[in-house]
Order: structure tokens, then C-alpha cells, then sequence
């Protein structure tokens, strides 16, 4: 329990595709928050991009749209520089002011570093990973980048842009150094929103001309055959990694509807039966691609482990999600660290982060 009742909002929903995802994971959040002693102040953030306050009262587990729960019209904002202030846009006064700010939009505005660096501007502590780190791990490209400079695996792949003169990447060319299957993934997109598993040109050029539809740079990856293996990761300068546990589809690749819509093809395992030396150098693996990704607070780190014992990385999600499905708080609650004991965590590293930015110099 925290020793003052500090307020939290929780900015949730946004312009993307993974909207639902966000309102549920916010509904999940917001009764952990409760439960630990906080205040809450809910943030819906229309598919317009439009910011409101929501009342608990109407927020309910059934919710999956922001615009289903507004009741007050006025839009409101975070001041810039007020430290947590909140106001109307259309009227005078100030509404509330939060203490913390633990943003939940998944994906586009909210993932990307654009939101983390609003709220630099407006100078409030807030959960998760920072301006850089977010950007980074958002760009699937760019963390592959980054984690091979560090000497960490990642899986054989190509991009192709739909601005590129020379027109999008062919099979035939992905083919030269790649092996089929592939996967066709939106740069950045999370929660396989957009994904393909292909395995000849037609159904390479439809998953392609699919996939430009959420972004404009587009992955092309060789499958990789192995376990998936998924870490949760909390903290800062010494994060705390959790052992891993495993997503076992039957379908070739974890889909959307199988994390969300109650597709039944994918089971999953809290704990692995890989061996205590395996599950000790995946972990480790998980923190080394933390740090150098330059992560803070939290993120949920894919990787694959194939039968020769490689760990591969798929992927670094630093908004991970918080559904009652959500692998991210379940692999702590497996690891003994429930839900609202999690949150208070979580404010605390954001607490410590912002108060060590406030350390340092700003005027010459």
C-alpha cells in the first residue's frame, strides 16, 4: 500500500488499431490501481484522438470503445509544464491534477515515444519506457538493428517501403536470401495486427499489399522454427526479468484473434520444461536486449528458442498488454508478485526515473 494516496490516470484507448485491446487492458489496470490504494483518474482518448475524462461508474469489463463510455463532452488535456495538471479545453479551471501518469495505448500515439514525449513536456512521472526506447522497439526494424550491434540473434529478414521508386520488394528478390515460410509484418504495428504467414508469391503479394495498409515500411522475415518464449521485464537500472513462459500455436504463428477474440489454436504455459540452464540464459538474454534498447520500467521481451538451443529475438513490446489474458502481469502473478503489488512497482520506478531527470542540468 502506498504510504499517501497518490493519484494515477490512466490514458488509454488512441488512434490505433489496437483500441480494444487498450480499453481492456485499462479496465484491468484501473481495479489493480484500487486495489493497491491509489487514486485513478480515467483518460479515454477517442479513435479520434480526442481526450475526455471517463467516470468509473461507466467503465466496466464489457467496454471496448471510448466513445461508449463518454458522458461529459468537454475535451481536456494535460498542461505543459503543470506537472500533472489536467484542464478542459473549453472551460476555464483546472479539472485534476495526477500525481503519475501510466499510459496504455497500444500501438500508433501511444507506443511510438509520441505520447512519452507529451508528457516530458508536461513534465509528470510516467510508467514505461521513455521518448527513445519507445520509438525504438515500436520500429521492428530498427530494434533488429540495434539488437544485432549488441550480438544478439534475430531472425534472417528484408524491409520493403510502399514510397521506395523502385517499387516494393518482390518474392522472387525476398527469396534470394531468404527461405519461405515468411512472415509479412507491418514495421510498426503490435499485437500481429496486419501479420501474414506466406508461402508463395500470391499469397506473399496479398499479405504484402495487407500489410501497407497499417504502415508504410513493411517486414519481411524468415520463419523461424522454435518454441515461443515470452519475458516480462520491470525496473530500471537493475530490471527484474522474470523466468519465461510459452505461447504453443497451432496455427503457425500467435494471431490476433487468438490473444483477443477468443480463438481457441494457442495455449498458454506459465513456466517451460526447457531446463532450469536454458530458462538462466534466456533471461539473461531478455535483460541484455533491455539495456540495450535503452528501456525503462517495463516491456515484454519475444524471443524463440529452436531445438539447437538458439535464442532468436522476435520482438520488444514496451506497452505490453493487460488483459485478464495478458502475459505480462501473468508471468509476474506466476513469480508471486500479484497484481496490485505489480502496479505499485511500477509507480515507484516511474517515480525514481522522473525524480533522477530532474537531477540534471538544464540551464548553462
Amino acid at each position: 500500500m502506498p504510504e499517501e494516496r497518490k493519484i494515477v490516470a490512466l490514458i488509454f484507448g488512441g488512434k490505433s488499431v489496437e483500441h480494444e485491446i487498450s480499453v481492456r487492458s485499462a479496465y484491468t489496470v484501473m481495479e489493480g490501481l484500487l486495489k493497491a490504494g491509489f487514486g485513478v483518474v480515467l483518460v479515454g482518448v477517442s479513435t479520434q484522438g480526442e481526450w475526455y475524462i471517463i467516470h468509473k461508474k461507466r467503465f466496466n469489463k464489457e467496454v471496448t470503445c471510448v466513445e461508449d463510455v463518454i458522458y461529459f463532452t468537454n475535451q481536456v488535456y494535460m498542461f505543459p509544464g503543470g506537472k500533472g495538471e489536467i484542464r478542459y479545453i473549453q472551460a476555464s479551471g483546472q479539472l485534476h491534477v495526477v500525481d503519475v501518469v501510466f499510459p496504455l495505448i497500444h500501438g500508433t500515439g501511444g507506443e511510438d515515444g509520441s505520447l512519452q514525449g507529451y508528457l516530458e513536456l508536461v513534465d509528470v512521472p510516467y510508467v514505461g519506457c521513455g521518448v527513445q526506447a519507445s520509438a525504438a522497439c515500436m520500429d521492428k526494424v530498427l530494434t533488429k538493428r540495434i539488437l544485432e550491434e549488441e550480438g544478439l540473434e534475430v531472425a534472417p529478414y528484408k524491409v520493403t517501403y510502399a514510397d521506395d521508386p523502385c517499387g516494393s520488394l518482390t518474392f522472387d528478390d525476398a527469396c534470394e536470401t531468404l527461405y519461405p515460410p515468411l512472415f509479412i509484418k507491418p514495421a510498426r504495428c503490435g499485437s500481429s495486427v496486419g501479420v501474414s504467414r506466406v508461402t508463395n508469391e500470391e499469397e506473399y503479394d496479398a499479405a504484402l499489399a495487407h500489410a501497407f495498409q497499417f504502415d508504410t515500411e513493411v517486414l519481411i522475415e524468415e520463419e523461424v522454427k522454435g518454441r515461443e518464449l515470452e519475458c516480462a521485464v520491470l525496473g530500471g537500472v537493475d530490471p527484474i526479468v522474470t523466468t519465461p513462459g510459452e505461447i504453443k500455436s497451432a496455427s503457425g504463428f500467435y494471431s490476433y484473434d487468438e490473444k483477443y477474440a477468443g480463438g481457441e489454436d494457442a495455449e498458454v504455459c506459465l513456466g517451460t520444461d526447457i531446463g532450469i540452464e536454458n530458462e538462466a540464459a534466456i533471461t539473461f538474454q531478455a535483460w541484455k536486449a533491455f539495456v540495450a534498447l535503452g528501456c525503462k520500467g517495463m516491456a515484454r521481451v519475444d524471443v524463440f528458442f529452436t531445438e539447437d538451443k538458439k535464442i532468436i529475438f522476435n520482438e520488444v513490446n514496451t506497452i505490453p498488454g493487460f488483459t485478464s489474458i495478458s502475459m505480462y502481469p501473468k508471468l509476474f502473478e506466476h513469480c508471486q508478485v500479484e497484481l496490485p503489488d505489480l502496479l505499485t512497482r511500477l509507480i515507484a520506478a516511474a517515480e525514481y526515473e522522473h525524480a533522477e531527470k530532474q537531477k540534471l542540468q538544464r540551464t548553462r
